[in-house]
């Protein structure tokens, strides 16, 4: 479409590129006509002092020109007089107000003489007086309104005979002078080297473009554009337009500066010569690509077998690692599973599932259950005074099985056990623990004297420290 628009506008104003000032100075003129008109028809008889000079046109005849002049004048003329009327009957107008004003004083004071006091004439009476002016009063208006219609007459016959032929004489010169306002106003708009490219297309398709070129100032050229179109539907491009890519109009801009004559002093000899310059350059290129890559791919491929034989040893170990830990689990769960099954089932006498738990070894680690026939982990229906009980009762097992030394730290054991679980858990103590050096810590006096009590009561020894006391003592 852009195409289009441009082709078209090259058939109507490329003839009439090298006119544009006379164009622009018809332009100038046609307005300026124009603008008269439009003054002229603008004037009133109120407003006729509008400055219009005729003598810039030489197709108006000096009689005219003469009879335009002279009337505009004597309307001016008429006008500023009647205004000095319009003036001197206002004036008149007032002085008369006032003067009836006094005499009508004078009457009602009983004054009854008609004796004029401007010229001393005597009307007899004041009534007689007062009529005589308001008589001259209106004699003076009319004379003021019969000048006013003569002018308005005169002015009316002015503009019906001599405006209208002035009008008439410039519209049938600007007519004459056959000017296409909306041509002119695109013609103007263009710049001259608007459509050298496609002169240049058309140079190289070998087209006469001449013949299609307007010699009129015309906006309707589709005429000569139909032609057009089957003049070049002859010339249309029949290659592959697939191997057309859109960087060959940069190329052309930047090795042969858009100009049509660098490109065709190329030679096919060269062209054949140079592609197959590139083609060597372009397998040096392949061949240099393909060793760097090749060299990657084996840097990489060392990396690979690398890291699978790491991988490989790395899974051996973990299977070692995995293997040994499951034995080791076995051996600490077949050392500890019979006197954990016993400390559990004395601390935690008041558990719903029975006296004393199991322990088994999974893949996943240690399981807690009820019994041997049990598939789910008993933490999960403990308590969490019981799970504390079951903390307990595991880490006093491997305390039994594998301490080498007789010392027990426990961090307040009772605070979430009930009474017959801590109980059960002191007894352990004890009994089983008699000859080691236990050592625990809570917040409550109650619990800390009933474990003492039960300690005594076996004869072994025991001592309340406050470490309040100790700390403010």
């Amino acid at each position: 479409m852009a195409n289009k628009n441009l082709v078209n506008s090259f058939f109507k104003f490329h003839n009439f590129l090298s006119e544009k000032d006379g164009i622009r100075e018809i332009k100038a003129k046609v307005t300026g006509l124009q603008n008269t008109i439009q003054k002229l028809e603008s004037l009133s008889h109120n407003a006729v002092e509008e400055s219009i000079d005729l003598n810039l046109y030489d197709f108006i005849s000096g009689d005219l020109k003469t009879t335009f002049s002279s009337t505009q004048q004597a309307l001016i003329s008429s006008h500023k007089e009647l205004s000095g009327l319009d003036k001197i009957y206002s004036d008149i107008s007032k002085s008369r107000n006032d003067l009836i004003e006094e005499l009508t004083e004078l009457r009602e004071a009983g004054v009854s003489s008609g004796e004029c006091i401007l010229c001393g004439y005597d009307w007899k009476n004041i009534e007689a007086f007062l009529l005589q002016i308001e008589n001259k009063s209106e004699q003076i208006k009319e004379i003021n309104s019969d000048k006013n219609n003569r002018l308005q007459e005169t002015f009316t016959k002015f503009k019906s005979e001599t405006i209208k032929q002035i009008i008439e004489l410039i519209n049938t010169h600007i007519i004459s002078i056959n000017y296409n306002k909306e041509f002119a106003t695109q013609l103007l708009d263009l710049e001259d080297n608007h459509f050298n490219d496609l002169i240049k297309v058309l140079t190289i398709l070998e087209i006469d473009y001449s013949k299609y070129l307007s010699s009129e100032q015309i906006l309707d050229v589709s005429d000569k554009l139909e032609l057009f179109k089957s003049e070049i539907s002859i010339l249309k491009d029949t290659s592959n337009t697939e191997l057309v890519e859109t960087y060959f109009l940069e190329y052309f801009r930047e090795y042969f500066n858009n100009e049509d004559s660098q490109s065709d002093s190329v030679t096919v000899e060269q062209i054949e010569a140079k592609k197959k310059y590139l083609s060597h350059k372009l397998s040096l290129s392949q061949n240099q690509i393909l060793q760097s890559k090749s060299a990657q791919l084996l840097e990489v491929t060392k990396k690979r077998d690398t890291a699978r034989e790491v991988s490989q040893k790395f899974n051996k170990l973990k299977g070692t690692y995995n293997s040994s830990l499951k034995s080791y689990q076995k051996k600490i769960i077949k050392d500890i599973e019979t006197v954990f099954h016993i400390y559990s089932g004395r601390i935690m006498q008041s558990f719903q599932g029975g006296i004393g738990l199991f322990i088994f070894s999974e893949k996943e680690g240690i399981r807690f259950q009820t019994g041997s026939k049990k598939t789910y982990d008993a933490v999960f229906t403990m308590s969490s005074g019981q799970l504390s009980a079951l903390i307990i009762s595991f880490t006093l097992a491997l305390h039994k099985k594998y301490s080498q030394n007789k010392l027990i730290l426990i961090d307040d054991p009772v605070q979430t056990m009930d009474e017959l679980n801590l109980y059960g858990f002191i007894d352990l103590l004890r009994n089983e623990f008699n000859d080691n050096q236990v050592i625990m810590s809570t917040h409550e006096d109650m619990m800390s004297a009933f474990m003492r009590y039960k300690f005594k009561n076996y004869n072994l020894s025991e001592q309340r420290i406050n470490l309040k006391e100790l700390a403010t003592g």
